[in-house]
């Protein structure tokens, strides 16, 4: 059974485009705890971005559910303003 090539840290090519930051690539030869350590502080940094962007689309989604509701409300009413206004610069 033919097992994967295992890569270190010394593999990494920095300057090409594996080595950007926030890239999976800068934790080839990373051991557990650090892994764990980093997710902490990752977690800790900027755990709401998430959540703002998710407060964000209900906001959205509340205001389009709003102007629909008030159309829909307001639409027959508006509409015979609209039409009394048009028979009345028709001349009629």
């Amino acid at each position: 059974m033919a097992t994967a090539p295992i890569i270190t840290q010394s593999d990494h090519r920095p300057g090409h485009a594996d080595g950007a930051a926030g890239d999976p690539s800068d934790l080839v030869g990373a051991d557990m705890p650090e892994l764990s350590a980093r997710m902490r502080r990752r977690l800790a940094a900027g755990g709401d971005r998430g959540a703002t962007a998710v407060e964000y689309a209900l906001m959205v989604a509340f205001i389009a559910v709003a102007i629909v509701l008030t159309v829909a409300a307001l639409g027959g009413a508006l509409n015979g303003v609209f039409t009394a206004a048009t028979g009345m610069l028709a001349g009629g």
